[in-house]
């Protein structure tokens, strides 16, 4: 299977790659963080990339298809594969499919994840990206543990220069001008295509997207995400609460960094928070509760 996963800046492309990797076992290949791991090297490649995405503009597709095609010749035979961000034209298109037949290959899906501009908005200004290894994080959502250094390879983790809200309106429009035709060629060369609704919890964007593939996997016994956080042994949200709590080593560590501002009276939907808690607390080991102020 080889898909490709696209949608807008901050519609959760790199996240739901990951866990598709891992829940899956497919390969995510990220065109934007190998282009943002060039550019953290300094390489030539990176230099040359760094100059379009600054100003808002698409990467070249020659300077693009380099890049995945040396990933993909590196693939093993078989190996299920998710693109996040290539092909995004008709003409990467073409000639990604091009290449591909020439190995016995086709794309065999593309999902689209669609999310309201407002939301795309609010979910950009968070991000941020190490300067070195690429890995993403969000200020609100997902901080490193120290602040401004990457968790994995303690280098700096800084906002990404095209994140910009000038940038970000120019990348906007670039891709409302792009997506058509590409879905219309998508589906003129026999893939099979999906729209998916990105809002909501990473855990059940995901379940989206694995039904959208054909991949299912059973819910718990008890049925629901919260459930399946409590047969976890993770309890971490009251209605009186505004902070998301953690439980872990018989102690409650605050996430204030990642404080969800809601009414007081106000209970987080439990989808919602069954994600985040995935997220952010894998390693709980018992029940918490917190009471609000």
């Amino acid at each position: 299977m080889l898909v490709l996963l696209f949608g807008p800046p901050g519609s959760g492309r790199s996240t739901q790659g990951g866990m598709l990797e891992n829940r899956w076992g497919i390969l995510h290949l990220s065109t934007s963080q190998l282009l943002r791991r060039e550019m953290g090297l300094g390489s030539a490649l990176g230099k040359q990339a760094m100059a379009y995405i600054a100003d808002g503009k698409l990467v070249p597709d020659d300077l693009v298809y380099r890049i995945v095609a040396h990933h993909l010749e590196r693939t093993p035979p078989g190996k299920s594969i998710v693109l996040n961000g290539f092909p995004r034209t008709v003409t990467q298109l073409e000639g990604f499919q091009g290449f591909l037949s020439e190995k016995d290959l086709k794309i065999t899906h593309a999902v689209e994840l669609d999310m309201p501009i407002d939301e795309l908005q609010r979910r950009v200004r968070g991000r941020r990206v190490c300067t070195q290894c690429a890995y993403t994080y969000h200020a609100a959502y997902k901080p490193p543990q120290i602040e401004n250094l990457c968790d994995h390879c303690s280098r700096a983790v800084e906002p990404r220069p095209d994140d910009a809200p000038e940038v970000l309106a120019k990348k906007l429009e670039s891709y409302g001008q792009l997506r058509v035709p590409l879905i219309k060629r998508l589906q003129k060369t026999g893939v099979k295509y999906a729209a998916v609704d990105a809002l909501g919890a990473v855990e059940i964007v995901l379940r989206r997207i694995s039904e959208a593939l054909g991949l299912r996997e059973d819910l718990t016994p008890e049925g629901d995400p919260l459930q399946k956080l409590l047969s976890s042994g993770i309890l971490i949200h009251c209605a009186s609460c505004k902070k998301i709590v953690h439980a872990t080593h018989n102690e409650l560590e605050e996430y204030a960094a990642a404080e969800i501002k809601v009414p007081v009276s106000t209970t987080l939907p439990d989808q919602r928070l069954f994600g985040f808690v995935s997220e952010k607390s894998g390693k709980a080991t018992q029940v918490g509760e917190r009471r609000g102020r």
